[in-house]
């Protein structure tokens, strides 16, 4: 029988090996994070094609409408950052892929148009009390549009989208009391495309959709004023039915999921930083389309809910996006609200002979350099491992998990001795572990406890 010991050596060279194969797309230190905060009945429930935008007066994200599965539904929902409240505020109509912004010149969430299939026209702000008809005809009846607010020009701007004539590429502005056509020239006729606007440099940024033969689009585009100008240059593909949401933060564009070219469900998140598209985040939410997104200001983070996969239900889910790795002082200052090492981290604190500022991995608790005294021993690749009973001395450093076998067979030493016979490991080896080099990692990491298990996480008719 193994001893502790003896499982926390292979432990050891569990964790490198594990942390080594695991990428870190980090920029300017930073490390994308998603986290899931809801699902199940806690919540609107199965939805794609829902409108959602954060709204600052309140500091609430507003859901409106969207696909159940079944048929569009006209409720209304808040996220306060913790759980979904129930607004109990009616829509005269039911509908999926409307268009929502928040108007921070007159302090409301704007929303037009929607499908059931049947198009809708109808433009209505969110005010204390319930939605208020602002006007019943609007541009022509639209679905699969976006909205974003503008505030250089305090307006809220439309574009595109689909109606009952086919596939459109107007640009129009909400006055307070119509829509106005600005006649302006730019990106080819889209729907089902994302844009929100880029405060840091005073430009909405579009990206992608699909033209009136379902043709998918991977051009990106930014609008200055009454200019369009398509930024040339690498991007995360054609898709559309994708997401994106401003985190004013860091004055970064959000992206996730979608739907590819060849129909796959899209599950990558990207950032633009005004310059270039760059993938983030390696893990989050299930491959995906018709999801919604907004960033919560007060936050720090971006909120995704629901979507679709394929011609599968309806996601019930929330997830929420920020970064960590950032330099801070408190946890107050990261989204995640923990700073650990004076950077901010995805967890509370790191076990001893690991640190969340290590170079090239800052915001994740990493192995810190191999020697270095811990408690009742030394730190080898991010185990604190005993300098007696049998324990690796100081001058004799456990080998690198290069993934041999560290020994040969049980009881017996190779001519000459190996690196096993000189740390101690003579006898034994990880490699002839039940179950293998991937039996014994797990069960040594769960073992220690540095892993435990998790539960999983909780077209386009909607």
């Amino acid at each position: 029988m193994r001893s502790t010991s003896d499982t926390a050596r292979c432990a050891g060279l569990a964790v490198a090996a594990l942390l080594a194969l695991t990428p870190r797309l980090a920029a300017g230190g930073e490390t994308g994070v998603w986290v899931q905060v809801a699902a199940g009945s806690s919540g609107p429930g199965r939805l794609s094609a829902a409108a959602m935008a954060y709204h600052d007066g309140i500091s609430q994200t507003v859901l409106f409408g969207g696909y159940n599965g079944g048929g569009p539904t006209n409720e209304t929902w808040f996220w306060n950052g913790s759980g979904w409240t129930h607004s109990g505020y009616g829509m005269y109509y039911a509908c999926w892929s409307a268009a929502m912004a928040y108007d921070a010149s007159k302090n409301v969430v704007l929303l037009h148009g929607g499908c059931d299939p049947a198009f809708y026209g109808a433009t209505s702000q969110l005010v204390a009390g319930g939605w208020d008809l602002l006007n019943g005809s609007g541009p022509p009846y639209r679905c699969n549009h976006v909205l974003a607010y503008d505030p250089g020009r305090q307006r809220v701007l439309l574009f595109a989208g689909a109606d009952t004539m086919g596939v459109t590429n107007d640009l129009l502005e909400w006055t307070g009391s119509a829509w106005q056509d600005l006649g302006v020239v730019g990106p080819g006729a889209r729907r089902n495309h994302a844009m929100v606007y880029d405060e840091q440099r005073g430009v909405m940024l579009l990206f992608a959709g699909e033209d009136d033969s379902n043709a998918k689009l991977g051009d990106t585009w930014t609008l200055s004023g009454s200019t369009w100008t398509q930024v040339v240059g690498p991007n995360p593909g054609a898709r559309a039915n994708h997401a994106m949401a401003y985190d004013d933060a860091r004055g970064r564009v959000v992206m996730f999921g979608g739907e590819s070219s060849t129909g796959t469900m899209l599950a990558d998140t990207w950032e633009w930083d005004g310059a270039a598209w760059e993938q983030t985040a390696t893990t989050g939410p299930a491959a995906r389309f018709t999801h919604a997104m907004a960033f919560d200001r007060a936050r720090g983070r971006t909120v995704l809910y629901g979507g679709r996969a394929g011609d599968n239900l309806p996601f019930d889910d929330t997830w929420e996006y920020y970064v960590t790795g950032g330099g801070c002082s408190g946890g107050s200052e990261c989204p995640s609200g923990f700073c650990v090492d004076s950077v901010c981290c995805d967890v509370p604190s790191c076990p001893e002979c690991q640190r969340c500022d290590q170079p090239g991995r800052e915001g994740a608790c990493a192995p810190i350099e191999n020697g270095t005294t811990c408690n009742g021993g030394q730190c080898w690749w991010g185990i604190c491992m005993p300098l007696t009973d049998g324990g690796f001395g100081p001058d004799a450093p456990p080998p690198p998990p290069d993934g041999a076998q560290l020994d040969g067979p049980e009881g017996e030493v190779p001519d000459g001795g190996t690196a096993a016979d000189q740390h101690g490991l003579v006898g034994w080896s990880c490699a002839a572990a039940p179950g293998g080099v991937v039996g014994l990692t797990l069960a040594a990491l769960l073992a220690l406890g540095l892993v435990g298990r998790r539960k999983p996480p909780g077209r386009r008719s909607g």
